[in-house]
């Protein structure tokens, strides 16, 4: 995920591609829809604050760690957004193109994908 948001950013800096703030309705939905994928781990929050030792400070914990994952999630997008405006593709690393770093991003989630 860093090794295609620092592309992103290279890219960016390179050539500024015309963006548009909002799309239309379908692309808001699609976008909740994604969100929503994201979070599906969510099923496990009931199980692991019954086995917390110290119930209290479980939701703190858990408010910062949705606060951070929300952030690194929104940054991946913004950033693929902004390095390659309408031409975004809904697979970031067909972004990237058949280079190098593109082919070892698509290994790297391979080689994670056996372990799930």
């Amino acid at each position: 995920m860093g090794v295609v948001m620092v592309e992103d950013v290279m890219i960016f800096s390179k050539h500024w591609p015309v963006l548009k703030a909002f799309g239309d309705f379908s692309i808001f939905s699609y976008g909740i829809g994604v969100a929503i994928y994201v979070f599906k781990g969510i099923g496990m929050i009931l199980p692991s604050e019954s086995e917390t030792k110290d119930q209290d400070k479980f939701v703190k914990v858990l408010g910062l760690c949705m606060a951070f994952i929300s952030l690194i999630y929104g940054s991946f997008g913004a950033l693929g957004y902004f390095a390659f405006g309408e031409e975004t593709k809904d697979i970031i690393t067909t972004n990237l193109g058949a280079r190098l770093v593109s082919i070892l991003v698509q290994m790297g989630m391979c080689s994670t994908l056996d372990e799930m």
